[in-house]
């Protein structure tokens, strides 16, 4: 199943080992505010002189092909539960050393898709370890 533009989300390197997440629909970023998860106001990624820390996520490896995004800011987990629409997304509090195995909604599948020209995969990136 092709995924939609409005799904599809370009990792902006946000520097000190974490990304941002941007959506070219919307021209937005995901961001954690006030324990919810939502888009950030439109902005171009490179209108940014720096990453804002509600946009800001370490990608933790799970240890069976996923990934979990963690907001050191507001020390919570992104997160989808299966509903349709925004209240679809969520935040969680799990400790980032300790995710619990039965945290399903935390893990995500990283697809490479084709390359925006204006923005290079993160530094140090490498997306062969999330198939």
């Amino acid at each position: 199943m092709e995924a939609l533009d409005w799904e599809k989300f370009e990792v902006v390197d946000a520097g000190d080992g974490e990304v941002a997440l941007w959506n070219s629909t919307f021209k937005a970023f995901v961001q954690i505010e006030n324990g919810d998860a939502k888009a950030s106001s439109p902005i171009y990624p490179r209108q940014l002189t720096t990453i804002w820390p509600s946009c800001r996520f370490q990608v933790v490896p799970t240890g069976d092909g996923t990934i979990a995004l963690h907001n050191p800011e507001a020390t919570q987990f992104l997160a989808m539960r299966m509903e349709s629409g925004a209240a679809g997304i969520l935040t969680t509090s799990h400790a980032i050393q300790s995710l619990p195995d039965t945290a399903t909604w935390e893990r995500f599948v990283v697809y490479e898709l084709a390359a925006p020209a204006a923005h290079a995969q993160p530094q140090g990136w490498n997306l062969e370890i999330a198939r």
